[in-house]
């Protein structure tokens, strides 16, 4: 009787026992499980943390290129203000500017060629520089020339000649002549010119004989002083 009992009673503490194992497991195996959970969160917070990162340096990337196409668009306007002040400059300025290439052909003409030889731009376009030139300056043009294209980016000033105007007659004119055929920009030989007038004289510079004289006309005046040879002689009308 006391053995059944025993037998009955470690037959219980058995069951207890592995009921509290079952128990026990299922536990472990719902901890397993909230651990998995957790986990899957944790991945989940770090690929949203990761995302938003990319997302800020995306953001960021965007202000910095938003920031430099601002400032650029900035500097474009202040060059596009700087040109059209430099070609109001030049279109309302007493000098013409012509730019052409080396067989004498313009590439560029000013606006304010027409006030200086009476040509528009497109006629002016269509003439050659050296056909315009008096007869008897061309060979002092020549020289000049020759000078300038050996002195690239060198203004050579005071080159004084006579050019046909559009009227048959014909002006003279005080040119700067700069060689910037070396320049990819402009490619070609800068000629800034304009009427040989200052304060009521009219400055000439011609080629007669074999010397060179200096015939100054004053305007309005009955007489002419030629300067050649550092002799000053008065020639009256």
């Amino acid at each position: 009787m006391s053995q059944n009992m025993d037998k009955q009673n470690k037959s219980v503490a058995l069951k207890i026992a592995n009921n509290e194992l079952v128990f026990q497991n299922g536990e472990k195996e719902k901890c397993a499980e909230e651990l998995i959970i957790a986990n899957k969160q944790l991945v989940f917070q770090n690929t949203e943390k990761g995302k938003r990162a990319a997302e800020l340096i995306i953001a960021d990337k965007e202000l910095v290129f938003q920031k430099e196409e601002k400032e650029k668009r900035a500097a474009e306007l202040i060059i596009a203000n700087k040109e059209k002040q430099y070609h109001a400059l030049i279109e309302n300025g007493n000098d013409a500017i012509v730019i052409f290439n080396l067989e004498g052909k313009p590439t560029y003409v000013s606006r304010s060629i027409k006030r200086v030889l009476g040509y528009s731009e497109e006629e002016a376009m269509q003439l050659g520089i050296y056909k315009l030139v008096h007869l008897d300056d061309r060979e002092a043009l020549s020289n000049k020339m020759a000078e300038c294209l050996g002195k690239p980016g060198i203004c050579l000033e005071g080159h004084v000649c006579r050019i046909k105007h559009k009227s048959e007659s014909w002006n003279w004119v005080e040119a700067t002549i700069t060689n910037m055929l070396q320049d990819s920009d402009i490619n070609g030989i800068v000629a800034n010119f304009r009427d040989a007038v200052y304060n009521g004289e009219v400055y000439i510079l011609s080629s007669v004989g074999n010397g060179c004289k200096m015939k100054v006309i004053f305007k309005g005046a009955q007489s002419e002083k030629i300067i050649t040879d550092n002799n000053i002689k008065f020639l009256n009308n």
